[in-house]
């Protein structure tokens, strides 16, 4: 699972970085916030996003971690916030496990 996370974040990271060169930051936004369908999955992903940081909030504070950086990320770049957690989640796992 560790590998294809880390694929993900490589890919979608560099994906993410392509279309904010491309368009800018608030060019994104004002693109994604230009269409109904836009502001559809824009919700969409607010929800998805509100819902893991109040999981990865709790777990990181189970675990005796500060989620403050992954919630930063999210705030900022979305979705890589989530998926940093999960990778630095599964490290330590492994790490806890060996």
């Amino acid at each position: 699972m560790r590998v294809a996370l880390f694929i993900v974040i490589a890919l979608f990271g560099g994906f993410t970085v392509w279309v904010v060169s491309q368009v800018g930051y608030l060019g994104f936004f004002r693109s994604l916030l230009s269409t109904a369908v836009g502001w559809q999955a824009f919700t969409d992903l607010c929800i998805s996003l509100v819902l893991f940081t109040i999981w990865m909030s709790r777990d990181a504070k189970e675990a005796g971690r500060s989620p403050w950086i992954y919630l930063l990320i999210t705030l900022f770049l979305g979705s890589l916030g989530p998926l940093l957690y999960l990778a630095h989640r599964t490290r330590r796992e492994a790490t806890n496990n060996h």
